[in-house]
């Protein structure tokens, strides 16, 4: 294949909405503890920095996750 030519977009991989919701919420809740992290990090007036992108990419596969599978906030139990 041709680097300048468009590739073809991912195939979503088949996963029972049970899981793909097991591992969005996995997910948000790895960013919660690493956002506990950083502001424990920063308390104790030590470098964070290196959190942030780390962060970002969950919140991003958390999101990216629930739009490519359409979930909505009632596919998630509280």
């Amino acid at each position: 294949m041709s680097t300048d030519q468009q590739p073809e977009p991912p195939s979503l991989p088949h996963l029972d909405r049970e899981k793909v919701v097991e591992l969005v919420s996995y997910a948000e809740r790895y960013v919660l503890l690493l956002q506990w992290e950083e502001r424990e990090l920063r308390r104790l007036n030590r470098d964070s920095s290196d959190l942030l992108p780390i962060i970002q990419g969950w919140e991003f596969m958390s999101i990216a996750l629930r739009e490519s599978y359409d979930l909505e906030e009632t596919d998630f139990p509280r």
